[in-house]
């Protein structure tokens, strides 16, 4: 099965953005062909998905205190319009 789609793990191509400042990594996460799709909150966290349009992955983002704490592969459902 492919390794695009499994839930939970961090995307190798993303580690490096773990810890970093949101808004710095926007920009860096475009760069890579992620696209922003949606963002939720609870509590101090926000979940925001985004899809990286040549492979099709889903990844949500859990921001809090202002950088990034985790990146996880998510369902590609997460990241429809």
């Amino acid at each position: 099965h492919s390794q695009n789609y499994e839930s939970g793990g961090t995307p190798h191509d993303l580690q490096d953005l773990v810890g970093a400042k949101a808004g710095q990594a926007e920009g860096e996460l475009e760069r890579r062909g992620y696209e922003f799709r949606k963002v939720s909150t609870s509590g101090n966290a926000k979940y925001s998905s985004w899809l990286n349009k040549s492979s099709g992955r889903c990844v949500q983002i859990v921001t809090a205190d202002g950088r990034y704490q985790s990146i996880v592969n998510s369902s590609p459902v997460d990241c429809n319009r």
